[in-house]
């Protein structure tokens, strides 16, 4: 868990604010629990696209390998409602690792150790 907290401090803190930074590594210890999300309060996001949110999700799903696509991008669509509020599950999933090397969040082999 530490690794995939630590992963997702890095990648966020220049593009949040320091209450949404503790908020998706709250929603991502619930999801990697099996846990579903109630009601999340929304995480606001500077500078980051859809794009970037979808890379983050499979690098999460791939590093937790629980669940099916589906499920993290419901955890998306949900903890990221306000930039993803025009896009359905269905077309996240869809998603998650087009232009692997694109954007400010970009597709991990494997999650760094920090």
């Amino acid at each position: 868990m530490e690794i995939v907290i630590s992963y997702t401090q890095h990648e966020f803190a220049p593009y949040v604010s320091d209450d949404d930074l503790i908020r998706p590594c709250q929603y991502i210890t619930a999801y990697s629990e099996g846990n579903v999300l109630q009601n999340p309060q929304p995480v606001g996001v500077a500078k980051l696209t859809s794009l970037d949110l979808y890379h983050f999700g499979w690098n999460i799903w791939k590093y937790f390998s629980i669940g099916k696509q589906a499920e993290v991008a419901l955890f998306l669509k949900l903890v990221f409602a306000d930039v993803l509020k025009d896009v359905e599950p269905d077309i996240i999933k869809s998603h998650l690792k087009d232009d692997e090397q694109k954007g400010l969040i970009k597709i991990q082999k494997s999650l760094p150790s920090q």
